[in-house]
């Protein structure tokens, strides 16, 4: 039924009956970028197989691993060994048509799956400057993150960057957020979700992850800043605010927490490799 589906959205699909057999599939010379693994299968399970995956040197495979809903602890030891996603058993196809595109954005689609996947849903979803989720899809995956977090019982954060454009010229700012968003929405993990939110500002969405850890995130995100040259840097200042979602929360209450506490932070120079932690502020 899986493979029916995945091949009826584009996808060319090589199937495993084992796990060993899917690690032979994975270490191929023309390995499939993308693997969804049970985390029950006989011989190997799927967790061993993304262990395994993790420990040698590859070209990256997104994996997404399948639970029961109930297993809470094998979806935290699969992250703890390097999975990307996962999704629960039973599953809804249009969940994990999403997970698949989020994993698409990471390795890249092969080209027969982009020229077979509708390039209107793609415009639809995307934003055009950035090649993230638009605000439309990081606000509906921000609705599902939250829910998620809710049935398992594990923290979810958001962070709000707005970037602050140091001259007017529009280019040439377009230019810098373009540069500054790919090194902010690549500082984040495979497991998180980065979007436009609104002129000049990315929503990040944390699954499974603290305040504090928001916070670990924002230091990564320092450190990439200071990769770009010194005429970037000197083109823009940040402010971030950062939320966790508390018990009866709704998603607008959340986000809105996020809005006051970038909001409330002061502006962030980014003009030297040290960059101040002035700019963060956590609701």
């Amino acid at each position: 039924m899986l493979c029916r589906s995945l091949e009826s959205w584009g996808y060319e699909v090589v199937t495993a009956a084992d796990g060993e057999q899917a690690e032979r599939i994975l270490n191929s010379p023309d390995a499939p970028r993308m693997a969804i693994l049970d985390c029950h299968m006989p011989g190997l399970d799927g967790l061993e197989v993304c262990r395994n995956l993790r420990s040698t040197p590859r070209d990256y495979v997104y994996t997404i691993l399948l639970s029961a809903d109930d297993r809470q602890d094998e979806v935290l030891a699969g992250f703890a060994l390097g999975a990307d996603d996962y999704v629960c058993k039973p599953y809804t196809g249009s969940e994990l048509r999403t997970r698949l595109k989020i994993g698409e954005i990471f390795v890249g689609s092969p080209s027969r799956t982009r020229e077979q996947t509708n390039s209107l849903e793609w415009s639809n979803s995307h934003d055009e400057l950035l090649s993230l989720w638009n605000r439309d899809s990081i606000l509906k995956l921000a609705g599902k993150e939250l829910s998620r977090a809710r049935r398992l019982k594990w923290p979810f954060t958001v962070m709000l960057v707005e970037f602050l454009p140091a001259g007017e010229d529009a280019e040439l700012a377009d230019a810098i957020f373009r540069e500054a968003a790919e090194k902010v929405s690549g500082a984040v993990r495979y497991c998180d979700q980065a979007g436009r939110w609104a002129d000049r500002a990315l929503l990040t969405l944390l699954p499974n992850c603290a305040a504090t850890g928001g916070i670990e995130v924002h230091s990564r995100m320092q450190q990439r800043l200071a990769e770009l040259d010194e005429a970037t840097r000197n083109g823009f200042a940040l402010k971030i605010g950062i939320a966790e979602a508390m018990d009866g929360e709704s998603l607008m209450m959340l986000l809105q927490k996020a809005e006051e506490a970038c909001e409330a932070a002061d502006p962030e120079c980014v003009k030297t490799e040290v960059i101040r932690e002035c700019g963060v502020k956590q609701a």
